[in-house]
């Protein structure tokens, strides 16, 4: 078969109007009846739905503990990476949550745990992906950084440590802005303040 695909046809989950706007989209591994979609809307409203059904489901964001600076207003979202064992959410303020309580008994998880980033002091994340077993991230500053492991926050064992990257872009003055990673770990892909693809 061809490996571009055969054509395009909307993707809107159920009971979503299709002129609703979407901020960001990112696919679980999907199969025949496995796998999710999360999206997210300009209002920062967040859903899931599988691709074979369609069925959506709204996934609570409000009261996200451990923000900074609490608000009563949902945050904004910066982006939003999501794998068959966790979904990765960055909010612009650089704090992170990773969804918890995911499996197949519950493919939309039960909570947002926050990220602890003590470990990167000051540092504010700007992007994020996630791939099969690592997490890569850039600062603001243009710094990436890899973390070896998935898992929301535990009790039970130590948080995977956040190393930087080595290296830097070959354009004058140029940043690294974005990070994006396979999901298979083989390949990492970033994107500069200069909209130069490494």
């Amino acid at each position: 078969g061809s490996l571009t695909g055969h054509r395009w046809e909307q993707g809107s989950p159920n009971g979503i109007a299709a002129s609703a706007k979407w901020q960001n989209v990112s696919a679980t591994a999907a199969t025949k009846r496995e796998g999710l979609l999360w999206v997210h809307q300009p209002n920062n409203a967040i859903f899931s739905f599988p691709p074979h059904t369609r069925k959506v489901m709204e996934i609570r964001v409000s009261g996200l503990k451990g923000l900074k600076s609490p608000t009563s207003q949902l945050p904004s979202f910066k982006c939003l990476c999501a794998t068959r064992e966790v979904v990765w959410l960055l909010l612009d303020g650089g704090e992170i949550f990773v969804r918890t309580g995911m499996g197949a008994h519950c493919p939309q998880g039960i909570a947002w745990e926050p990220l602890d980033l003590t470990q990167l002091g000051g540092v504010k994340l700007v992007s994020l992906s996630c791939g099969a077993q690592n997490v890569w991230a850039v600062d603001s500053k243009g710094q990436v950084y890899l973390r070896i492991g998935l898992k929301p926050p535990s009790k039970n064992y130590l948080s995977p440590a956040w190393v930087p990257v080595d290296g830097s872009t070959q354009s004058d003055g140029a940043k690294f802005t974005k990070v994006v990673t396979g999901p298979n770990d083989w390949v990492v892909w970033a994107l500069d303040s200069k909209r130069c693809v490494y």
